[in-house]
């Protein structure tokens, strides 16, 4: 019995990790109804931060639980302002005129920053310096820490209504005098923040990084963020926890011949939801 609730625990925890992505993806798709594929280089990015602060700020010395807090925020802010530099370079020109492009752009900006990254770090993986602690509660804290925070500013603050106003109607909003550049602006921090702090966590849980480590939780957000009703927070938020609980469940409940299929398993599940429920659990937008 004890087994079975750490795997519980060790699924939410996971399950956390996709959740913040998966949140930060769909409250793009929310306001703009953009698809943003380079959501992924933002968790490589939210990954490689603390490396190369430990690398070159720290010199590979063990760094302090204090120093640790710092890099989680340090890592928000970079990954948040490289979204917001994304969307300049690659969106905002074409993302009221043709979905296509858009979708062609995000692709290009992933296949670039794959390259910056491994130019710059090299293709290999990097071990990663941290304190010797148990990360596990880390993504649960985040997670329970950022939906608080968002349903608070969605529900109370300014910045918020606006929000929810172009997630409504893009055009009736700037007719009342929103201006929706200052809130895409915002949901694209918000959202590459949540990926950069996911990224962090990664690698602290992972002790490595590597070019591509990114790829693989972004494919999983985006599943999560149409199972949960894309554009929907709460419900990324419980598909994310869901898909984390079954690959751990599946991985250590199945035989040992079929267990490294347990994200194939996974995905089963999330197809056999969409069977029945096409349109996601959930379909208000920022909500």
């Amino acid at each position: 019995m004890d087994y079975f609730f750490t795997q519980i625990f060790n699924g939410l925890s996971i399950g956390a990790i996709y959740a913040l992505i998966a949140i930060g993806f769909s409250m793009v798709y929310g306001v703009l109804r953009l698809l943003n594929f380079a959501h992924s280089e933002l968790i490589t990015i939210g990954a490689y931060t603390p490396f190369v602060i430990s690398t070159y700020f720290f010199k590979n010395t063990e760094i302090s639980l204090l120093d640790t807090f710092g890099l989680f925020l340090l890592s928000a802010i970079v990954s948040g302002l490289f979204a917001v530099a994304f969307f300049y370079i690659g969106y905002k020109s074409v993302y009221r005129k043709s979905r296509i492009a858009v979708l062609i752009s995000a692709i290009g900006i992933s296949v670039l920053m794959q390259s910056l990254i491994i130019f710059f770090f090299s293709a290999k993986s990097h071990a990663t310096v941290f304190p010797n602690l148990d990360y596990s509660m880390v993504g649960i804290f985040l997670l329970v820490m950022v939906l608080l925070l968002i349903t608070w500013m969605l529900k109370g603050t300014q910045l918020g209504i606006w929000m929810r106003a172009v997630s409504d109607d893009y055009d009736i909003a700037r007719l009342m005098g929103i201006k929706p550049s200052r809130v895409i602006v915002a949901v694209f921090f918000i959202g590459g923040a949540l990926a950069g702090l996911a990224g962090c966590i990664i690698s602290m849980q992972t002790g490595s990084i590597n070019p591509r480590m990114g790829y693989s939780y972004g494919l999983k957000a985006f599943a999560i963020s149409v199972v949960g009703g894309i554009g929907n927070i709460w419900g990324a938020t419980l598909v994310g926890i869901l898909l984390g609980m079954a690959e751990v469940l599946f991985h250590a409940f199945l035989p040992d011949e079929i267990n490294h299929f347990s994200d194939a398993f996974a995905f089963i599940l999330l197809l056999t939801i969409l069977f029945y429920k096409p349109k996601g659990l959930f379909t208000k937008y920022l909500s």
